[in-house]
């Protein structure tokens, strides 16, 4: 239910003996859950109260739970968080799918369930190290492992569904899909000396992945980023003063394999890493 959440519970205090919510109280959810097409996932903790009905499925949750595990929505309602959202997803999705949510919590966007429009420029959902925190409290939990998995895949600070998908190419290994190129981060901010500056009259700049190694800026621009050419021209100059490069890939090269292939080489090749044929290639 919501970016932060997919499964519905009454208020924290009365968990224990919270009864399954009756289909009119679902019609008076608050704004935007209420929107959701039912049925609704409902967790409850304790059996005897389940309901049979068509409209809700309910889960039963025996574990204890921290307060963290749920986020308050008004004086009835919770939902719960993403760390347990993260986690009962990974019994629905497949791992690269799981993957990409992971990415998307712990980024800057946000991907709307049914309409599918992208909101950017939000705080992060949670962070990795909140969800590897969640995950160890529950070792015999069914997906965990899976998650866990998926954990080990993730990069914090996607600003946008492309970045994401291209780090995931960029990282994951040749098994999962990927070129498995050395590490990089995501939205890496580098602080601009007195003569970079002068040239981009900024303080700092974010480059969307950054690999430190070879001090390699990987930029992405789709089809929409022509008007900010003469931005970008004095950004990269900037960075290469102080000996950072960039390189830019652009949607028609992201939709083709060859040529993404010759530019994840290029990098290997500045890495003076070698790239195993037939092990590589994610595509989205």
């Amino acid at each position: 239910m919501g970016r932060k959440g997919q499964i519905a519970t009454s208020c924290r205090s009365t968990l224990q003996s919270a009864r399954c919510p009756t289909r009119h109280e679902l019609a008076v959810l608050p704004y935007p859950f209420c929107t959701y097409p039912l049925p609704a996932h409902v967790l409850l903790f304790d059996a005897n109260r389940r309901l049979k009905h068509e409209s809700i499925h309910s889960s039963i949750w025996q574990t204890a739970t921290p307060p963290e595990t749920f986020y308050r929505i008004d004086e009835r309602w919770h939902v719960a968080g993403p760390e347990l959202t993260f986690l009962q997803l990974a019994n629905r999705l497949d791992l690269l799918e799981l993957i990409a949510i992971g990415y998307e919590y712990c980024g800057t966007y946000a991907i709307h369930p049914l309409s599918g429009k992208v909101t950017y420029d939000l705080p992060p959902a949670t962070s990795t190290k909140r969800i590897e925190r969640f995950l160890t409290q529950w070792p015999k939990v069914r997906g965990t492992e899976k998650a866990k998995k998926a954990l080990a895949c993730i990069s914090e600070n996607s600003a946008s569904p492309m970045e994401t998908h291209l780090h995931m190419r960029f990282s994951l290994t040749g098994h999962r899909g990927g070129y498995n190129l050395p590490k990089s981060l995501l939205n890496y901010e580098v602080p601009l000396n007195d003569i970079a500056r002068r040239i981009y009259k900024r303080g700092s700049c974010r480059c969307d992945i950054f690999f430190p190694q070879i001090n390699l800026d990987v930029e992405y621009h789709g089809s929409d980023h022509k008007a900010q050419l003469a931005s970008d021209s004095a950004r990269n100059a900037a960075l290469q003063s102080m000996g950072i490069n960039t390189l830019v890939i652009t949607k028609r090269q992201y939709d083709d394999y060859m040529a993404m292939s010759g530019i994840v080489r290029s990098i290997a090749r500045m890495h003076r890493v070698y790239l195993y044929e037939g092990r590589t290639g994610y595509t989205k």
